[in-house]
């Protein structure tokens, strides 16, 4: 299990003004890549009430991680987990064995009650920025699609700063977005199932 601490900052766009990003920082010079991920709670959102977020990462591999808040960013613990484990967890709501299913106990999380709620695909170019990595993301969930900008850097105040300079050079407002992505997919499937 690899353990890190992330501080980003992200601002939310419409789809020309994303494009317009695109356009200026050449995009189209850098891979696109396609992860999926899948978010993780109890029927009760239990581990939303404690302010964390767990989901699965599928790319060509698949990693659990554990999102826990600090006092600036948040601290990620990853574990890598085998398509089996994935499926049986998807399928029969088997939760892979190891540190971050331990930590859930440790905490008092009914884990055998723990299921995806959703799932959210990134298509997602990054490139190097002023020592730190910018990445723009189109964003499909629940039969919605959003454009984010993500800025990580050392501090939530150097990422601001380069993300600011960014929105600046290309001429799209600068709004600092709190809600996470699977904040957003969450929402968004609650509400299809409250219907």
């Amino acid at each position: 299990m690899s353990t890190n601490i992330e501080i980003e900052v992200k601002v939310l766009l419409n789809k020309d003004q994303f494009d317009q990003v695109k356009r200026i920082m050449k995009a189209d010079k850098h891979p696109v890549k396609v992860q999926t991920n899948h978010y993780v709670d109890t029927s009760t959102y239990q581990l939303k009430k404690y302010g964390m977020a767990l989901r699965v990462r599928e790319t060509s591999e698949y990693v659990l991680t554990l999102k826990t808040p600090l006092a600036e960013g948040l601290l990620e613990k990853n574990q890598s987990i085998t398509k089996t484990e994935f499926t049986s967890l998807a399928n029969k709501k088997v939760f892979p064995e190891g540190s971050i299913k331990d930590f859930l106990i440790s905490l008092g999380v009914s884990v055998d009650n723990l299921s995806i709620i959703t799932s959210l695909t990134t298509e997602r170019v990054s490139l190097d920025y002023q020592d730190c990595l910018f990445s723009m993301d189109a964003n499909s969930y629940c039969g919605t699609t959003d454009y984010e900008l993500e800025m990580e850097g050392s501090s939530i105040s150097n990422a601001e700063d380069q993300l600011r300079d960014i929105c600046e050079k290309c001429e799209v407002p600068f709004i600092l977005n709190t809600r996470s992505k699977q904040a957003r997919a969450m929402a968004a499937a609650k509400s299809l199932n409250e219907k």
